[in-house]
């Protein structure tokens, strides 16, 4: 087995272990695919996104870099630098990223949709056309239904709102985060308790990982 097949084996050992979870191991194996083989983009991508979901933006930055800088035209790594600059407050750098990521993205309505949730954080009036283009994009991309959702009820626009919800689930059914979204959505109205209690207990049981989830019924039970 030569040095690059090698690092291979191990670049695919870390995307299994990606794959179930077990971050540690997997960004083990993507680095020792990197000391094999220095010029692997891909496995410094994805030590990076792992770098990003542990919150270790500096090291998410450094990484998703050298990724870019090996291999320019990486739509998902360059969406995940967006997404670093975005936690780091570097938002100017961070809009440029976007921008390409969006060019370059093989699923632009994710990258809108994770666009139209930066501009809506800084309140940007921009937030709700990037939805808009998501979903020109793909009319039936969840994330882009239920986060626009989620800016269309921050601004006090519940019909709107709910109705993207519905359309959400209509789509995928089985979506935790969507279940949560509603089901949190609707906690807030004396009168659909028990709706928003059935959301969110779903929620729980599609991904017992949802934490927030049992916050929202803990404060519903308490009230």
């Amino acid at each position: 087995m030569t040095q690059f097949q090698e690092a291979e084996e191990r670049f695919n050992a870390g995307i299994e272990a990606k794959q179930h979870q077990d971050f540690a191991k997997a960004t083990e194996q993507f680095l020792a695919a990197i000391a094999l083989n220095p010029n692997h983009s891909g496995a410094y991508g994805e030590a990076g996104a792992i770098s990003y979901a542990l919150g270790s933006f500096d090291d998410a930055v450094r990484q998703l870099r050298q990724s870019l800088d090996l291999d320019p035209n990486q739509g998902n790594t360059r969406l995940f630098l967006a997404l670093t600059l975005g936690e780091l407050r570097q938002y100017d750098a961070a809009d440029v990223e976007f921008q390409k990521a969006i060019l370059d993205s093989e699923h632009p309505a994710v990258a809108y949709s994770a666009y139209g949730n930066f501009l809506g954080v800084l309140k940007r009036p921009e937030a709700e056309q990037a939805f808009k283009s998501a979903l020109e994009q793909d009319p039936n991309c969840v994330l882009a239904l239920r986060d626009y959702a989620r800016l269309l009820v921050s601004r006090d626009r519940d019909a709107e709102g709910e109705a993207l919800f519905k359309k959400a689930l209509e789509v995928d059914p089985d979506s935790a985060r969507t279940h949560l979204s509603y089901g949190t959505f609707l906690s807030h109205f004396e009168d659909r308790g028990k709706e928003a209690v059935a959301h969110l207990r779903r929620s729980l049981e599609l991904d017992p990982r949802l934490t927030e989830a049992q916050e929202v019924l803990d404060d519903l039970a308490g009230g």
